[in-house]
């Protein structure tokens, strides 16, 4: 028996055959964050509890017209921790992490993507980042430092800064978790801690190895994410394991889920624990498609994101159900799942004759719980799936219902990735609180044939009902009062969407900066000479550089240019000086008549970042000409043995010992 009907029965069963139901929901109900730990533990409660929407007793976090909002996400995801105890994360449907560092080690040599063994001090980088701690379906995506790079068949990095000249200084290798996956045989040729034993099964793994380049790593060591496509889920419809972002069988999964030897990260329901009609029901809600403006299709409800064990279970619940406005109750030891959606009423109509007492009546609720508007943020993937605010969803008659007051509730949906999907959610969030009217119903045991969560009729003469629908929020049972059944009204318009309703999420990008780690080469690159007058009364002559107007901002405000110069006959470039990022030209000084220079620059941004050299070949007094050759300055030369600058990495790191026995 999972630990929360372990609870209630434990509870049902010293409470003198007494029976209460147990309720988790997002988007309708609202107790606060103590409430349902201590409730459950008492076996006592049957209300649904959210912590962000709206409310039946309290509300989510609320703000006057003139607030502004925005709520609690937590963005660690993307973060790459460096922590012997670091707890694991679980990814549902798509989402981009970061990961937990479980192997960092530097080597001198290695061969470089061109196949050439390359050597120097702390020249190679190796690292393993553990994204999440299950089997994951596919690595779709890469970020390095926000920069969205692909890969090559041997897994190095296509596009600048972390490939220059041809050559790429980061390789990048995956592993998805499997219980069969072997070590990575690159890592075990290039890293002599890590051996065949290091498979990490049941880890969703990169490997990362980079080679030092001061033009490549300016700021040390990159963060690199990855856009999972995460855990493979169980759908009770085909009977088969696969990946899907449906939010239900994403949040029956984290119902019923256990690591590789058996331990609960999730509730820990075993199969028979699960009412998989509610779950059917439920995930084929989930599928419905929905029209957007533009008039495409979405499911009505995604499930995509990811979870940390180290939090409480409740709390990670929760989290999952708000992708759904959805449910989960517990009545006869089962789970049942519920999406956010208006449920047929059974087919039994309560009235006077099913009262056992008198019935109370709270036609509305607190005006501290009231709201008419809803904003709040989703997880954008078009922003490099940072966190963003959806267009706020606000209603005239309910403001006018407030005395013309705009009153603002807050919502976060991590585990939304679409703007419109958002504002539906916010939507029905909004309608859910303005359905006010709730009951108190002491009944006989005929009221035994429902359960909690159950769409009832409701037909009262006095009140003007007829089969009124309601819903079931708390239902409790003692052998000699019968049972008292708590409903909220239910409207089936609350669930009702049309595209019109959604407003354009921008598409436009918030910033139009060039990247500060690209850095173009000079264009126009050309040399001539001028006269110069000496204090003396004499002519010399110098050669002069010159170069079309820098356009990078990052160059032309507070960056410069390097230029160095030779005689061409000899093999040392004489030391580099400096102009100003917004210059055009710089004269080449003591340089003498009849003998050929090189001459070369390149640009340096405010960062540091600097782009390959432009060069130009025997250039000589008295004439002119353009760029006739470029080199290859990028690559390193195997005689290298500065590299180590990798930002206080040791060589060799021997430390990291509590994975998979790395020496």
């Amino acid at each position: 028996m999972p630990p929360v009907a372990v609870a209630v029965a434990a509870a049902a069963a010293s409470a003198a055959a007494s029976s209460s139901l147990t309720v988790f929901a997002f988007g309708s109900f609202y107790l606060g964050s103590g409430a349902l730990g201590s409730a459950i533990a008492g076996g006592v409660v049957g209300f649904a509890v959210n912590r962000l929407g709206g409310a039946v007793i309290g509300g989510g976090k609320k703000s006057r017209a003139a607030s502004s909002g925005g709520g609690s996400f937590d963005d660690g995801f993307r973060q790459v921790v460096r922590l012997s105890d670091a707890s694991q994360k679980i990814v549902y449907g798509r989402t981009r992490v970061g990961g937990h560092l479980a192997y960092i080690e530097t080597y001198p040599s290695a061969p470089d993507s061109d196949g050439a063994t390359q050597t120097g001090d702390n020249l190679f980088l190796h690292m393993a980042i553990i994204h999440a701690g299950h089997e994951c379906d596919a690595v779709e995506q890469v970020y390095i430092n926000d920069d969205l790079v692909t890969l090559d068949a041997g897994g190095f990095v296509n596009e600048a800064p972390y490939k220059k000249d041809g050559k790429s200084y980061v390789r990048i290798i995956h592993r998805l978790g499997t219980d069969t996956q072997t070590a990575i045989p690159q890592m075990q040729a290039e890293c002599t801690n890590w051996t065949a034993d290091h498979r990490l099964r049941g880890l969703c793994y990169s490997y990362i190895r980079m080679q030092w380049n001061p033009d490549v790593f300016v700021n040390g060591i990159p963060t690199v994410n990855v856009v999972l496509r995460g855990k493979k889920v169980y759908d009770p419809r085909t009977t088969l394991v696969a990946w899907s972002n449906n939010a239900a069988l994403v949040a029956c999964d984290y119902l019923t889920s256990r690591d590789n030897v058996n331990i609960p990260y999730g509730f820990g329901a075993g199969a028979g624990e699960i009412d998989d009609s509610y779950t059917i029901a439920a995930a084929n809600i989930c599928d419905e498609l929905i029209t957007k403006l533009d008039s495409s299709t979405i499911p009505r409800y995604t499930c995509n994101g990811a979870l940390d064990t180290e939090q409480p279970v409740l709390d990670n619940l929760e989290i999952l159900l708000s992708a759904m406005v959805g449910t989960v109750a517990t009545p006869k030891g089962q789970f049942r799942i519920y999406a956010g959606a208006y449920n047929t009423p059974e087919a039994a109509v309560i009235d006077e004759s099913w009262l056992s007492g008198a019935m109370r009546t709270r036609n509305r609720i607190e005006r501290q719980s009231l709201f008419n508007a809803v904003k709040g943020r989703y997880t954008n993937p078009a922003k490099n799936w940072q966190n963003d605010d959806f267009p706020a969803i606000t209603s005239a008659a309910f403001q006018a219902q407030d005395n013309g007051e705009r009153i603002f509730t807050e919502i976060d949906l991590p585990f939304t990735t679409d703007g419109e999907a958002a504002q539906r959610i916010a939507k029905t969030i909004l309608r859910k609180n303005r359905e006010q009217i709730s009951i108190t119903m002491p009944c006989n045991y005929k009221a035994l044939q429902f359960a909690v969560w159950d769409v009832v009729k409701v037909s009262n003469a006095a009140r003007g009902w007829v089969e009124k629908p309601f819903r079931i929020t708390s239902f409790n049972y003692e052998l000699r009062q019968g049972v008292t059944l708590e409903l909220r009204e239910e409207n089936a318009t609350s669930y009702d969407w049309t595209a019109s309703d959604a407003e354009a999420i921008a598409s436009a990008p918030d910033t139009d900066l060039p990247s500060p780690y690209v850095v173009a080469v000079p264009s126009s690159v050309a040399y001539t000479s001028r006269a110069v007058s000496t204090v003396g009364g004499d002519t010399v002559y110098n050669l002069v550089l010159t170069w079309a107007p820098y356009n990078n901002s990052y160059v032309r405000n507070g960056g410069q240019f390097e230029i160095q110069f030779k005689e061409s006959l000899i093999a040392e470039w004489r030391p580099s000086f400096f102009v100003s990022g917004d210059s055009t030209f710089a004269d080449i000084p003591n340089t003498s008549p009849n003998i050929e220079y090189d001459l070369r620059i390149r640009a340096v941004n405010v960062l540091g970042v600097r782009s390959n050299w432009v060069t130009i070949l025997d250039a000589l007094i008295g004439s002119s000409g353009g760029v006739i050759n470029s080199l290859d300055w990028g690559s390193v030369a195997a005689s290298a043995t500065f590299f180590n600058d990798w930002g206080g990495v040791a060589d060799p790191v021997t430390s990291f010992n509590d994975w998979g026995s790395v020496a």
